[in-house]
């Protein structure tokens, strides 16, 4: 098993955490892997601690490039990178010292060429499994399911082979491409275990008007996902699928943190509005199945317009927070 691994990591002002991350990664116990350091523009100390891996390491590249956003750095990432397959990792988090290796070798069992795993979730002391382990290995599963590229091993030749680049721009590219991704793997698998390690760091900008419009970058994400899904030609055979991203990432997950903030409505409305595009959305199979009925409660208050509901709930108490 000498299969090589891409491990693609976007770097933008990282002094205080790029340590943490690089140890992670040449501690692992899968040897044949290549680490691309692409640093988006940093201003701070991120060069000087990444040039002493790069002393000290040979299989870690560093290129520099002007800033242009984590979706750049990635693109470059995967343009520059050799292996067999590719992986990201932000230079924020960790990931397992066997997330290589047990992400390789279930690859090659199953055939597949995108296995996800679990992610373990760090908030201070407190740490929170998410997992991504589906009924069957079905691409519709994981179409729905996955929201990152970072729990994920990918086949290089799904990128070398298609239109799929992440978009340039906007936040929140991720769900742009990874339903895409899945659809044009052979096959694909899922290690039951939390191999990557994401760290959540607070984010004083939340609830601000800056991060309320950016927030709203999931529309351009959505649509350039419906874009790419016209492209190949699958957009009706994954319409289900669709909507039900809109509906949870949109709807539900955007709509409910606007909700949180004073100066929601306006854009709560674009939610709205951008949803009238999905009138049956309430009757979807996994709009059923898959969300609680609290969830689908909010979902039905932001589509029918009563913001002012939502606020005051969300006021009173952080009702909704668990379901969200």
């Amino acid at each position: 098993m000498n299969e090589l691994v891409s491990i693609i990591v976007p770097v933008y002002n990282s002094q205080d955490f790029i340590s943490r991350c690089l140890e992670s990664l040449v501690r692992q116990s899968y040897s044949s892997i290549e680490i691309l350091v692409i640093d988006d523009g940093s201003t701070d100390n991120s060069k000087n601690i990444i040039k002493k891996y790069l002393e000290k390491y040979k299989n870690i590249f560093y290129f520099y490039k002007e800033n242009g956003g984590q979706a750049s750095a990635r693109n470059l990432g995967i343009d520059l990178s050799k292996g067999d397959y590719i992986c990201f990792v932000d230079s924020d988090d960790i990931i397992s010292l066997d997330f290589c290796k047990l992400m390789v070798e279930k690859a090659i069992k199953e055939s597949a060429d995108i296995v996800s795993c679990n992610i373990m979730e760090e908030i201070g002391d407190i740490k929170i499994i998410h997992s991504y382990k589906t009924k069957s290995n079905s691409k519709r599963e994981f179409m729905i399911k996955l929201n990152s590229p970072c729990n994920l091993l990918i086949k290089k030749n799904i990128f070398k082979n298609s239109i799929i680049k992440f978009p340039i721009g906007y936040i929140f590219e991720d769900i742009a491409i990874i339903p895409a991704l899945v659809l044009l793997a052979n096959n694909v698998a899922h290690v039951d275990q939390p191999l990557y390690v994401y760290i959540r760091r607070e984010d004083s900008t939340t609830g601000s008007k800056v991060f309320i419009k950016k927030h709203l970058d999931i529309i351009k994400a959505i649509d350039h996902l419906v874009n790419l899904f016209t492209q190949i030609d699958k957009k009706n055979e994954y319409y289900d699928e669709i909507e039900y991203i809109v509906v949870r990432r949109l709807l539900i997950s955007g709509g409910m943190r606007l909700a949180k903030t004073k100066d929601g409505k306006q854009y709560l409305n674009l939610i709205a509005n951008y949803m009238d595009k999905f009138p049956n959305w309430i009757q979807n199979q996994y709009v059923k199945s898959n969300l609680t009925k609290m969830q689908k409660i909010a979902g039905r208050l932001i589509y029918k317009r009563h913001f002012y509901i939502i606020y005051c709930l969300n006021r009173i108490n952080s009702l909704f927070k668990k379901y969200i």
